[in-house]
């Protein structure tokens, strides 16, 4: 009997997690195409900036806090095989644009060779609990007005979603003195195309990170985004893998990010406070059911399953 009970308790616990009713494709109404079925969104190269990150901490048991910012317009949409979906309104008749923030915790390894400067500096970083800012929202916008070298125009427009951070996971290396001639290793900052900031100039380093949004589904817009079959109460897992590096050499840096200015001193990623580097990211959804929702269909089965031994003792 009691081989029983504790299959029922595996059982729930089994539907806890998303299941049978996630799906990968969303239905998004294009204004050339119609209602078509999108696997994931790729973006354009954007901005991220990290808001008081510079100096991070060497120290792995007391990380630095700090605030991330992103934001990027969308480049294409792709279908379930990852093939750019041709012929839509994108970038035509109207723009989607991405804004999120959302704190960290980071910390760095410093590598040492025969010289005074560090070789090299490893930071990881990760999602802050305390998350004083938290927030991810989309818009489509008709007016086509992001700029990147202003940071400009990226959230306006109308609503898409709207969902905050619950995982965000990192790591960025910039190379300090990597020949170790005693000299710090740097460049100019905006390589992608004119300098347009005047000679100000960067460490270079590269990483990547790896981001999951929950978007409440009563926020989707169903103008744009069909949710006629999606649970009556859904939310949406976003996920987002980036590609991160500085100096910048596919896009402009911006003078703001989500509004905030940039404040980077005279070496980007040496000066601080902030670190300002360029973030190519992709993004999937899954839709998931109302987590209340399936917290409580565990437990009602658990509950049915106990009463059910309890009947049978008596």
């Amino acid at each position: 009997m009691k081989k029983k009970l504790l299959a029922l308790v595996v059982m729930a616990l089994l539907l806890a997690p998303v299941g049978a009713m996630a799906t990968s494709l969303l239905s998004f109404n294009d204004t050339s195409l119609g209602w078509i079925d999108v696997g994931s969104w790729d973006w354009n190269v954007g901005n991220a900036l990290a808001v008081g990150a510079v100096p991070l901490s060497d120290d792995i048991n007391n990380p630095t806090p700090f605030t991330l910012y992103y934001q990027a317009a969308l480049s294409n949409f792709q279908d379930a095989d990852g093939n750019t979906i041709g012929g839509t309104g994108l970038s035509v008749d109207y723009e989607i644009t991405v804004q999120a923030g959302f704190s960290e915790l980071g910390y760095r390894t410093d590598t040492f060779g025969l010289g005074v400067l560090p070789i090299l500096s490893n930071a990881n970083f990760s999602l802050d609990p305390g998350a004083p800012v938290n927030f991810l929202n989309i818009y489509y916008d008709e007016a086509q007005n992001s700029d990147n070298l202003s940071g400009t125009g990226f959230g306006d427009g109308t609503l898409l979603m709207s969902g905050v951070i619950d995982v965000s996971t990192g790591s960025f290396t910039v190379y300090i003195d990597a020949n170790q001639d005693g000299i710090m290793d740097t460049s100019l900052l905006d390589r992608f195309g004119p300098d347009n900031y005047s000679g100000l100039e960067s460490l270079a380093g590269n990483g990547s990170a790896t981001i999951e949004a929950m978007i409440d589904g009563s926020t989707v817009n169903g103008a744009y985004i069909d949710i006629s079959t999606y649970p009556l109460d859904f939310y949406l897992d976003m996920f987002f893998n980036s590609s991160t590096i500085a100096p910048f050499l596919q896009q402009n840096p911006s003078a703001e990010v989500v509004g905030i200015p940039v404040n980077i001193g005279d070496i980007n990623g040496f000066t601080g406070p902030d670190f300002l580097f360029q973030a190519d990211g992709n993004s999937s959804f899954t839709v998931v059911p109302e987590p209340s929702t399936v917290i409580l269909l565990g437990l009602g089965l658990l509950g049915a399953g106990g009463l059910g031994y309890l009947r049978r003792k008596r």
